[in-house]
């Protein structure tokens, strides 16, 4: 592609995306700009953008963004940009721009001029492609896509409903877009919430829109479909294009916002669905709290009923040291906030952490356990040793290979004690309090 390269460096575009292919740029509260996508049957591909601005000239704005284009490449490269649309006295756009901003008025007809080349020399790249997003009623009441066929005659393509365009003909390379601005003054638009929303009361919620040529705006709510409005503030700037509200504590399934010029009302949006104000979610646990001690061996269950009698989903979770001791250290419900609900039940020793969700009007068991697991400590001395052991006394300790009765190779053997098995070997068991404790002696016979 051949282009100039320059760097640009601005503070006031903010990106919002409509439905349909691209982005709309609204420029602070004073324009905005369109993208208009070119391709050509090969490999060039451009994005034009125009619009309409209530600082912009038909010349060239380089405050707005706006840069004249190096001269034309030659045939067989491919090139898009905006021409003067007005006769040679007027005409002021040098080489061409990219980017072309009109002065807004309300009601009046403009139009662009488009000129556009391939990158197949001799028509090789036609068709070409044009395309733009859809919703762009909310700035004009027409909008016209018109080129001159050399057979047909004049054409013409609705861009209000339709996105796209294809041109064939080799011998055209220009097009223009002609509109007509909205009557009233500006526009607003209600981005959020604009219908299906959960909100929760008494929490906040960011209200958002997009407005131009709107100073301030005042934002009203229903809760019945739009039949009385309540005012959440009276004037606010339209350029915050964001305001923090605090929903109120008015459970309804048919709620909407009103966003209206505060000098204005007459021009105005309103939500396109109804959205939801959920009560939050109320939290009941019993019981209160629970104390689970188990030792080696052992396993046991307790039950935590979780209610929840609100409208609101309940976000809880369950914390469970990984450690060798079976302790609950801490139950956690926090503020509400919906999650995707899991499975509910949960051995003690299986996890470290566990979360769950109980909808509104439910009450959800949580089972806590541990399972049965190895004994503490047991020897067969097959280790041909006994370390591991006390030893005591000094009596003489040895692990000999004589089978033992139950069948093992080795077994330990202890003579020469002058005070018996109190010179023998002991395992120390500390604070654990096992339930059950299995010895075998044997004295000496093989009969034993």
């Amino acid at each position: 592609m051949y282009k100039s390269c320059r760097i640009i460096l601005s503070t006031f575009a903010l990106f919002l995306f409509f439905s349909g292919s691209g982005f709309i740029t609204v420029l602070s509260a004073q324009g905005f700009s369109i993208p208009f996508y070119v391709r050509d049957n090969g490999t060039g591909k451009d994005t034009l953008q125009f619009g309409f601005d209530v600082n912009a000239t038909y010349c060239i704005d380089y405050a707005l963004g706006e840069y004249e284009e190096p001269p034309l490449p030659p045939d067989g490269v491919f090139e898009v940009r905006f021409i003067d649309s007005r006769n040679s006295s007027g005409a002021c756009l040098g080489q061409g721009i990219d980017m072309n901003l009109h002065n807004w008025v309300a009601g009046i007809k403009d139009s662009f001029r488009v000129r556009f080349q391939g990158s197949s020399p001799s028509g090789g790249a036609y068709p070409f492609y044009f395309s733009w997003p859809s919703g762009l009623s909310t700035y004009f009441t027409s909008l016209t896509l018109k080129y001159s066929h050399p057979d047909s005659g004049a054409m013409t393509v609705d861009m209000l409903t339709n996105s796209s365009a294809v041109i064939d003909n080799a011998e055209i390379d220009k097009l223009y877009i002609i509109c007509t601005t909205l009557s009233s003054g500006g526009f607003i638009n209600v981005v959020s919430p604009n219908g299906g929303e959960h909100l929760y009361a008494e929490n906040i919620h960011n209200i958002q829109w997009t407005s131009v040529v709107v100073a301030n705006i005042k934002i009203d709510y229903s809760i019945d479909n739009g039949s009385t409005w309540s005012a959440i503030v009276s004037s606010t700037p339209a350029s915050s294009r964001s305001y923090s509200w605090n929903v109120p504590n008015t459970p309804s399934s048919n709620c909407k916002i009103k966003i209206s010029d505060a000098n204005d009302s007459t021009l105005n949006d309103i939500s396109n669905g109804v959205f939801y104000i959920h009560l939050p979610p109320t939290i009941t646990v019993l019981p209160g709290s629970f104390a689970v001690n188990l030792h080696e061996g052992d396993s046991t269950y307790e039950t935590l009923t979780i209610g929840n009698s609100g409208l609101g989903d309940l976000h809880w979770q369950i914390n469970v040291p990984n450690s060798s001791e079976s302790k609950i250290e801490n139950l956690n419900v926090p503020a509400y906030s919906k999650i995707d609900k899991v499975d509910a039940s949960m051995p003690i020793f299986h996890s470290d952490f566990f979360e769950t969700t109980t909808h509104r009007n439910e009450e959800q068991n949580q089972y806590f356990g541990q399972l049965s697991s190895s004994p503490l400590f047991a020897d067969g001395f097959e280790d041909g040793d006994y370390n591991g052991w006390v030893s005591n006394g000094s009596g003489m300790k040895e692990i000999t290979n004589t089978t033992a009765a139950n069948g093992s190779q080795y077994s330990y053997h202890e003579y020469n004690s002058p005070f018996g098995h109190g010179d023998g070997v002991a395992y120390v068991v500390d604070s654990l309090r096992p339930k059950y404790v299995g010895l075998y002696f044997r004295s000496g016979s093989t009969t034993q």
